[in-house]
């Protein structure tokens, strides 16, 4: 069986970035040879700025990198926390909701919803088991449930608080999940954790809104959280579980 290494995790991502360059060119060589229409505007049919309506194939590729990142993560350090694993697997698994969803040119509607409550639950639950798999490791096992129960909590009343409330708690559970490995990896010197939780910051900065560099930030967006994966995977491997020792008599 084969075992996927970051090294050659990064150059999938890479490949799937190169694809997209590809298809930016192809897109670009044909809005060219639109008819511009009376208002001055190319008749392009475009996606405005936050719309991710349609067919979207390089969202689609963005996306796929980030469910094999996080599919493998998954695997790759089920041996290690299962806690972890579980995190990277609701990840992948809203990932790979994205794949089908920007792949079809009109979407069913549960299909849509199914990717929406994924993306959301990987933002908070998944977040949540990283950042207490990472503890936990330490034995710290407080601050890891901490962190576990405020996601659980979260997700049991997400149902019946208003939607504001719902987006600033969210929000504010995820940001507390990313900061906290972020200062935990900084004080136990894991550079994989620092880089993975940067990453992490940078894809919230980046958002999925517009255009950077010619880019979509929506892809953007995924491919620095297949790279922000690679790291936290290879942060959560750094560590084996703790051993106890019964002292001599």
């Amino acid at each position: 069986m084969i075992r996927y290494n970051s090294k050659l995790l990064s150059v999938i991502v890479s490949i799937f970035m190169l694809l997209n360059v590809a298809m930016m060119d192809n897109n670009i060589h044909k809005s060219a040879g639109e008819e511009p229409t009376t208002d001055g505007q190319s008749t392009s049919s475009e996606v405005s700025d936050g719309e991710l309506n349609g067919r979207q194939l390089s969202v689609a590729i963005s996306d796929l990198a980030l469910a094999i990142t996080s599919l493998n993560a998954a695997f790759v350090i089920l041996s290690v926390t299962k806690l972890g694993s579980f995190g990277f697997l609701i990840i992948g698994t809203a990932a790979s909701c994205g794949v089908i969803r920007f792949a079809c040119a009109s979407p069913p509607h549960h299909l849509v919803s199914l990717h929406a409550m994924f993306s959301w639950l990987a933002g908070t639950v998944g977040l949540s088991c990283l950042a207490s798999a990472l503890y936990r490791a330490h034995g710290q096992y407080m601050i890891s449930s901490a962190h576990l129960a405020a996601s659980l909590a979260l997700t049991a009343v997400t149902r019946i608080i208003a939607p504001e409330v719902q987006s600033v708690a969210s929000q504010a559970v995820s940001g507390a999940a990313v900061i906290s490995i972020l200062m935990f990896s900084m004080f136990k010197y894991n550079p994989y954790g620092l880089v993975g939780a940067s990453m992490y910051i940078l894809s919230g900065v980046i958002g999925i809104k517009g255009y950077l560099l010619g880019f979509k930030c929506v892809d953007w967006f995924h491919y620095v959280l297949a790279f922000g994966n690679v790291a936290l995977m290879k942060a959560l491997q750094k560590y084996e579980p703790l051993v106890y020792y019964r002292p001599k008599k």
